[in-house]
Parts: C-alpha cells; structure tokens; sequence
C-alpha cells in the first residue's frame, strides 16, 4: 500500500516538475509578463477561457506562454473552441476525448505526471471517465517576428 502511494507522489512530482521545467525554459530570454488574457477579454474569441470559465481557470501567462487549469467532474465536457499548440500535464488520472468540428475524435489516457502534445485545431475536451479529472494546459503563442 505505501508502495503505491510513493509511486502516486513520484508521479505527481514528475508533473510539478516538467511544469517548472518548461515555464523555465520558456522564460529565460524574456521577463516575466503577468498580465489576463486579451483573447478571453474579445467577445468575437472562441478562446476556451472565454467560452467556458467554469471550467477552465487562468494560472499565467506571459509572451511565450499561457497557462490553463481544466476541471471537468465524470462526463462534463467543454465546448467547441480554438486552442493553440498546447502541453497536456494530467494532474490526476485523466481519460479525456477530444473532437474536432469534422467529428475527428482523439481519446487520451493518461496517468497523473503524464504529459502530451496536442498541435492548434478547433476541438472540444470531455471527462469520458466517471471521475473528476484536472490537467494543466500549457498554451505556446505564435511567434511574433
């Protein structure tokens, strides 16, 4: 019993520090810039943030960057939207489908400290578990030249 329970705290550590590991990275050439979203603030934006703040929370952001919390309880699902290259780190176990307007679907499972990369596309995200799920999504911005 306490052997799982290490390897459930080894996890989520591995997730904290893959996080940190990119926020790092991220920011070495550039200050931080805390500042909320200008996407979620525009009323024509399907920004997840802006179509569905029950569930998605704003964590930070600054040029590079952004970063969201995603908590979806057992078969909530959040609506269609745009999202850029994004950086899934499932916090808990999660095991979540993601479909695309054209009704490509993508299911993923993964374990807490997991992480995936998912390319830009319109989709929307569903808890296809009966348990509550959090990850966090961490957003790459185009570059700007």
């Amino acid at each position: 019993m306490e052997r799982k329970a290490d390897t459930k705290c080894a996890c989520y550590l591995q997730a904290i520090w893959t996080l940190l590991l990119f926020l790092i990275a991220a920011n070495m050439c550039f200050a931080i810039e805390e500042s909320v979203s200008t996407r979620a603030s525009d009323p024509n934006s399907t920004d997840a943030l802006r179509i569905d703040p029950k569930h998605f929370r704003f964590q930070f952001e600054n040029r590079q960057i952004r970063v969201l919390r995603l908590t979806l309880k057992g078969d909530e699902f959040v609506p269609m939207h745009n999202s850029p290259d994004t950086l899934l780190v499932c916090v808990s176990e999660c095991h979540i489908r993601l479909e695309r307007p054209d009704k490509g679907i993508n299911d993923i499972h993964m374990e807490p400290g997991e992480t995936r990369w998912v390319r830009s596309s319109i989709r929307s995200e569903k808890n296809i578990s009966g348990k509550s799920l959090e990850i966090v999504f961490v957003e790459v911005k185009a570059a700007s030249i």
